[in-house]
């Protein structure tokens, strides 16, 4: 499941700007830069920067997983587990922040193309959720 959130999250990064980009450019003046630049500048950063990270992090939660539920929390590591939980949870609150201030609780609705960051927002808040599990619940004895 995580390996499939992580594919979802790339997948979605990758998508966003073919949507976005000409949604947005025609409200751009008529002499201005075409869509392809931001696009490709989007999709080549994703390749480039984001994917190594998205796949090191998984790599690193999922060595040795045990499976468990969404909350696990080990009695047997209380520090680590604690540990986990504020990591997974600074990296996952700028996200919710930008889910409640850009979308839920805005004066004035976005325009249709606004939205179509959402889906990234809210896989990379579930792919957080699910890493922090895996690293909690990793199988920690000596082979």
């Amino acid at each position: 499941m995580v390996w499939g959130l992580a594919a979802l999250l790339l997948l979605t990064m990758l998508v966003w700007p073919f949507f976005y980009y000409p949604a947005e450019a025609q409200f751009m003046p008529p002499d201005a830069d075409t869509a392809a630049i931001p696009i490709g500048g989007s999709v080549l950063s994703t390749l480039i920067l984001v994917t190594p990270i998205v796949l090191g992090l998984t790599w690193f939660c999922l060595r040795n997983y045990r499976p468990a539920g969404l909350l696990v929390w080990r009695r047997d590591r209380p520090v680590t587990s604690m540990a986990a939980t504020l990591l997974f949870f600074v990296l996952t609150l700028p996200l919710c922040w930008l889910i409640a201030t850009d979308y839920l609780f805005r004066a004035k609705p976005l325009p249709s193309y606004g939205y179509y960051s959402l889906p990234i927002l809210i896989v990379g808040v579930v792919w957080l959720a699910t890493l922090r599990t895996s690293l909690v619940s990793k199988n920690t004895a000596v082979q």
